[in-house]
């Protein structure tokens, strides 16, 4: 039963009865002893709500931003608890039985001890400030320490199955993770060294993105899904031959793409790029705000492309057989007469382009901005016409 926002809400008794009761934001609540029955109860933002103990044998139970809970001594049985935003949290050591506690400090819950929640199968212990020995939690199945300060050694953790570790400025040596599935490494300022993440043979999914000292990634062409977005000390893509889904946007020094053999790849605001023919076997590639690109004639078997802000790019010919085709904002783009058989075709502030007559067969046509654009009487049957200004 839904009974969020009723604000002048005090007394619950008449839901004894009800299974799964969610009262978020009802600001006048005090008292909840009532709901001791329910499976599941949703107390977010409840801030006069100080006292939970009776519900200590609900399923399910959120309070997210309680600020005025202090004792979570008797939740110990709970399956599911979100305590995220509940700042007046300090001793979790009773929770030895949770489940899965899912969000359980997020954003400054002022806790360090955490050894008791190792029988959790996914724990999110975001931006807790005071964290720093996780040596208890190797058997979390999904653990996030994102943002988590302390945090510098993880040897414990090498057999979790997803791990988030990003915003870890402490962290320096990962090599104990030889067992992680997916894991995600961005924004760790001190890492420099991967390399040892190349004997990881279960590694399926990889995010590196802004970890600005890192250098060397040939050991990583094992992974099928690699992110290394803003890695600006990266200049060789060399190793990477099996990576099926790359990302390696704002990676301004890169700009041979040769040794790559994706499905899908993103090479957006790489202002090196030239020579994208390594590309042509893709599905999926986005090249938006390469500046230096001018030829994309190898793409035409592509299925999605994103082009928008090339600012040098003017022949397009050879992209009609593309499926979803974006050029907004390619300024030097004046001739689409090919492009009358791509299914969904954004020419957004494209100042160039005039004549669109070719163009009465796509499906999704997008010429918003395009200020020389006057005739579109050819137009009349595409499905989906944007023509604002």
């Amino acid at each position: 039963m839904d009974m969020s926002y009723c604000h002048d809400l005090v007394d619950v008794s008449p839901l004894a009865d009800v299974a799964h009761v969610d009262l978020s934001f009802c600001h006048s609540l005090r008292d909840v002893a009532a709901l001791e029955r329910a499976t599941s109860v949703c107390l977010n933002m409840c801030k006069l709500v100080s006292d939970v103990q009776a519900l200590g044998r609900l399923h399910t139970m959120s309070l997210r931003n309680c600020i005025g809970i202090r004792d979570v001594s008797m939740l110990g049985n709970v399956h599911t608890l979100i305590l995220s935003g509940c700042k007046n949290v300090t001793d979790v050591s009773a929770l030895t039985n949770i489940a899965a506690i899912a969000d359980a400090s997020v954003r400054g819950i002022d806790i360090d001890g955490v050894s008791a929640l190792g029988n959790c199968v996914e724990l999110n212990l975001r931006q807790c400030p005071r964290v720093a020995d996780v040596s208890a939690l190797g058997r979390v199945t999904r653990l996030d320490l994102s943002g988590c300060p302390r945090v510098c050694d993880v040897s414990a953790l090498h057999a979790v199955h997803t791990l988030n570790l990003s915003a870890c400025p402490s962290l320096r040596d990962v090599s104990a993770l030889t067992q992680v599935s997916h894991l995600t490494l961005s924004n760790c300022d001190a890492l420099e060294d991967i390399s040892c993440l190349g004997g990881n043979a279960m590694l399926k999914s990889l995010d590196l993105s802004n970890c600005r000292r890192i250098t060397e990634v040939s050991a990583l062409g094992h992974v099928p899904s690699l992110l290394l977005s803003r890695c600006h000390g990266v200049q060789s893509l060399a190793g990477l031959h099996s990576v099926t889904n790359l990302d390696i946007s704002f990676c301004r020094h890169i700009h041979d793409l040769s040794p790559l053999q994706p499905v899908k790849v993103n090479v957006s605001c790489c202002p090196k790029v030239v020579d994208v023919r390594a590309l042509r076997s893709c599905a999926d590639v986005d090249l938006r705000f390469c500046d230096s690109l001018e030829d994309v004639s190898a793409l035409g078997a592509v299925r999605c492309l994103k082009l928008a802000g090339c600012q040098r790019l003017a022949d397009v010919g050879d992209l009609g057989a593309v499926q979803q085709l974006d050029l907004s904002y390619c300024h030097s783009v004046t001739d689409v007469s090919g492009l009358r058989r791509v299914h969904t075709l954004s020419l957004c502030n494209c100042s160039g382009v005039a004549d669109v007559q070719a163009l009465g067969q796509c499906y999704s046509l997008n010429l918003s901005g395009c200020e020389r654009v006057t005739d579109v009487t050819a137009l009349a049957d595409v499905p989906l016409l944007n023509l604002s200004d």
